[in-house]
């Protein structure tokens, strides 16, 4: 920790930038008059579209609860605060900022100084790690910088979106094969009410204190959006609109489909950051107590839409939560497959000891084989889903197999996987038709051991 905001190891931009970033605006107050606040997604945003000199307070993860406590700071230390864009994430409703109360990443500057002297000996204090060593030897040598003085990270994503542009074809498809980032997610336990609260504060400390406050909500790409619970989103949006107005661009539209709007799975690309600026200053995407009920019908209306475009291009196997099957009504729950009304599949393979209960199929099996071939199936539906429900005694891999035409063959190249975890594993798959109707392979584990299979179903 330190007062140098010119310079950092050449391993990392800066220990803890939220620190820093208050800490610096606190002792440069005339640089405070417009800020925009967020998590690391500001980084691909042009905060001067706010206005010319607003200062980009972003920084990883961020958090309400953070923000909040920045801002009083500010406001204490004498931060002319006339101009407060706020954008915030979907995770705020789950993600406990309790959580980084002992971080080194979001340690908070409170100008106060017991409670910064408490930060500052939890840094010194720390467990030493490799990185230290390193700098001990001088391995990182000090560089100039201006991120915390004048904070311009939408230069760098500007770069790196131009590279993308040159051959959108390959990004789009390089996008589309990652991973979604599902951040700290936890749909056991939500924080609706906590969040509501901090922006109710938010919304009070700006009223008080002559500032105008702009929430608005960051996009998602579109395997984050459909593996999360639309119905606590919504409940949130709904909430938040008695609040305050704000303006809503977390949608499944063509854009959370199309790669080019996206630097990877969890950041949008610099000009889509600089289009939320330009729509928000032009009015849309504006929600408010009035218009909320028609704003969510809209948006699945868009979603159902936008889905089913993605699946005529890709036909591809995606997990999708139980809210997005409610709200979008593609499939009429009508069941044409269930595993345990074909339990001679499983008493044909030899990898297996079963025993078939009322309600669930208890396997131990015996090697990393656990190969069922689904018969072929017919339906008149473009898409079905699969519901599964597997309790496992290890972490493995959960594998379809499916061919890319009739007479085609399995490959791995065309194989949808998902690890199991230990315990219960509950989980939804969009399945588009024409893989059914040639028929499934299913590779439900590849470790030996003990697994109950409480669901294995198909329905249209």
């Amino acid at each position: 920790m330190h007062s140098d905001y010119n310079h950092y190891y050449a391993y990392q931009e800066s220990p803890n930038k939220t620190f820093l970033k208050t800490k610096y605006l606190s002792e440069h107050p005339e640089k405070g008059k417009s800020i925009l606040m967020g998590s690391s997604n500001g980084g691909y945003i042009n905060a001067n579209l706010i206005e010319p000199g607003t200062y980009n307070m972003k920084y990883n993860f961020g958090l309400l609860a953070i923000h909040l406590q920045n801002i009083k700071t500010m406001i204490k230390m004498g931060v002319p605060i006339k101009t407060l864009w706020i954008g915030i994430n979907d995770y705020i409703i789950w993600k406990d900022p309790k959580d980084y109360e002992n971080s080194f990443e979001r340690s908070l500057y409170r100008a106060d100084f017991r409670e910064d002297m408490k930060t500052y000996l939890h840094y010194l204090f720390r467990k030493p790690d490799v990185l230290d060593w390193y700098l001990f030897v001088e391995h990182y040598v000090l560089r100039e910088t201006d991120i915390i003085s004048n904070p311009q990270p939408h230069l760098e994503a500007k770069r790196r979106e131009e590279k993308h542009l040159k051959t959108p074809t390959k990004w789009r498809a390089e996008i589309d094969a990652r991973e979604p980032t599902l951040l700290h997610y936890d749909d056991t336990h939500y924080r609706i009410e906590s969040a509501l609260r901090e922006i109710s504060e938010l919304k009070e400390l700006a009223k008080k204190h002559h500032i105008k406050l702009v929430i608005f909500t960051y996009p998602t790409f579109f395997k984050s959006y459909l593996l999360y619970n639309q119905f606590a989103i919504e409940e949130f949006k709904r909430k938040l609109s008695n609040i305050m107005p704000h303006y809503d661009f977390y949608e499944l539209n063509r854009d959370a489909f199309d790669g080019l709007k996206w630097q990877d799975t969890m950041h949008f690309s610099y000009s889509y950051g600089n289009y939320l600026i330009y729509s928000i200053k032009s009015g849309k995407n504006l929600v408010t107590k009035e218009n909320i009920e028609k704003h969510i019908t809209s948006t699945y209306k868009i979603a159902k839409k936008s889905l089913l475009e993605y699946f005529n291009d890709h036909r591809k196997i995606l997990p999708v939560h139980e809210s997005i099957l409610k709200k979008l009504t593609l499939v009429k729950n009508k069941k044409i497959y269930e595993l345990k009304k074909s339990f001679y599949l499983l008493q044909a393979n030899r990898n297996f000891e079963i025993l078939q209960k009322k309600d669930t199929i208890e396997v131990k099996l015996k090697t990393k084989v656990s190969t069922i071939n689904l018969p072929k199936l017919n339906t008149k539906k473009s898409i079905v889903v699969g519901h599964f429900n597997i309790t496992s005694s290890h972490t493995t891999l959960f594998r379809i197999y499916y061919k890319k035409s009739a007479n085609g063959n399995y490959t791995e190249r065309a194989t949808f996987r998902k690890t199991l975890k230990r315990g219960k594993n509950n989980f939804n798959l969009f399945i588009p038709a024409e893989y059914i109707k040639w028929g499934l392979r299913v590779d439900f584990a590849n470790t030996p051991g003990a697994y109950l299979v409480n669901k294995f179903e198909i329905i249209e």
